[in-house]
């Protein structure tokens, strides 16, 4: 398994909606909204790169109201 914490920017009033549709995902594990630069912190895992790399490709940058996104993958 890989895993990896985003940290995604909304356009403001969206941070709830895109919440729910995150915590929608059987690969989110947790997300937050939290203060601070970013708006949602969010733990995905996916079994590897490849299946990670589509996810958030083809699922998370889709969501109306995200506005940025920050991939940090977990290494240790």
């Amino acid at each position: 398994m890989i895993g990896a914490y985003l940290l995604i920017n909304t356009d403001g009033k969206e941070d709830e909606r895109v919440l729910e549709e995150l915590n929608r995902f059987p690969e989110v594990s947790n997300a937050h909204i939290v203060t601070g630069l970013h708006d949602i912190i969010v733990f995905v895992q996916e079994e590897n790169i490849e299946k990670l790399t589509s996810f958030m490709i083809g699922r998370i940058r889709k969501i109306q109201g995200i506005t940025r996104t920050v991939t940090c993958i977990a290494v240790k």
